[in-house]
């Protein structure tokens, strides 16, 4: 990881944030180029599995568990896949259940016959939804591109890793395109989607900001209400996310705990105790309640968008049973959301 810009803390502190700009490229990248369109099965393929193309993985792994649809289907095209994948499994053992894994030892400097067809058959008989050469070596990554585009067999997007804007890749980018109706072979430069503006300064706010607002839509569906890429919203639009990862780092301090960065993804273990789930529930009800009464809505028998009426709004220790519950199935859920994020609790 890389340490963020200091930022106040408070009176006489200072707070000193950490960002991996692997895993924030790994979420860009997400955030342009979807896994699949809607409701069909994603088949991801990434080759170059070194600590962008690992990143990516997971957060991919991540971001299709949050459906709760079944392990993700992917391929790990490079030289050592198999090893590869088994670090990634040991450091994060939640992808155990989220991957329908297979590895290819392609090495596209030196392909092997075995490798070569292994690979040609994997796309004729799953075609992939999304295809991503995250080689570090720029060269390299165009390689692998291009040899995966001329094999695939129904339109696809190749996204190649590369540097920055401009330069070979985006003339490259631009003279191929969709050209043949095999999909785009598309240029994405690594540190400009990695090292925004918003992200750095906005840090561990503007991370978890964009996640909540993922998840907000991956939960409710088209329907919702600013359901929108991050980049198509507002600055006021996004302020409600921010004020909700807001609440999130204040009700975390407020039982002892804090955020690190994501050391590795885990589903198994549980992380607030009974009596912190009951504390975070009725926190986030009191904040989402304060929250609508600042805006003129108020308490209503039934529910009245027009008239901003709502029968929720009311003290937690009034509010009924299913709502409750709905508020503690969140609050377990919050560390799963922030592993989305790429943090994690600790005390």
């Amino acid at each position: 990881p890389l340490g963020g810009a200091g930022e106040r803390g408070g009176e006489g502190h200072a707070r000193l944030e950490f960002f991996n700009v692997q895993d924030r490229a790994a979420h860009a990248l997400l955030a342009e180029h979807p896994l699949a369109p809607d409701d069909t099965t994603p088949h991801l393929v990434v080759a170059g599995v070194g600590q962008f193309g690992a990143g990516l993985i997971v957060a991919a792994a991540q971001q299709w568990a949050a459906r709760d649809a079944g392990p993700l289907p992917v391929t790990l095209i490079d030289r050592e896949a198999q090893g590869r994948l088994n670090a990634l499994r040991m450091r994060h053992p939640a992808l155990t259940h989220a991957l329908q894994p297979q590895c290819i030892p392609l090495d596209f400097r030196a392909p092997s016959e075995a490798a070569l067809a292994e690979f040609e058959q994997v796309l004729t008989e799953h075609p992939p939804t999304l295809v991503v050469a995250a080689f570090e070596d720029e060269t390299l990554a165009w390689t692998a591109g291009l040899f995966v585009r001329r094999r695939v067999t129904r339109p696809v997007d190749v996204i190649v890793r590369t540097a920055q804007e401009g330069g070979f890749g985006e003339h490259l980018s631009a003279s191929i395109g969709g050209r043949g109706g095999l999909g785009r072979i598309v240029a994405f430069p690594f540190l400009d989607r990695a090292c925004t503006a918003d992200l750095i300064e906005g840090g561990v706010r503007e991370q978890l900001a964009r996640a909540i607002h993922t998840d907000h839509i991956t939960r409710a569906g088209t329907g919702a209400a600013l359901h929108r890429d991050w980049q198509e919203l507002t600055d006021q639009e996004r302020e409600s996310s921010r004020a909700a990862a807001d609440a999130i780092v204040d009700r975390l301090a407020s039982i002892g705990a804090r955020l690190v960065p994501l050391a590795g993804w885990d589903t198994t273990t549980n992380v607030f105790t009974d009596e912190e789930i009951e504390h975070l529930a009725a926190a986030e009800h009191e904040r989402w309640k304060a929250e609508r009464e600042a805006t003129g809505w108020t308490h209503g028998e039934t529910r009245d968008d027009t008239a901003k009426r709502n029968p929720l709004l009311v003290d937690w220790a009034y509010l009924n049973d299913d709502p409750k519950t709905s508020n503690r199935e969140a609050a377990r859920a919050l560390p799963a959301l922030l592993a989305r994020a790429s943090f994690e609790v600790t005390r």
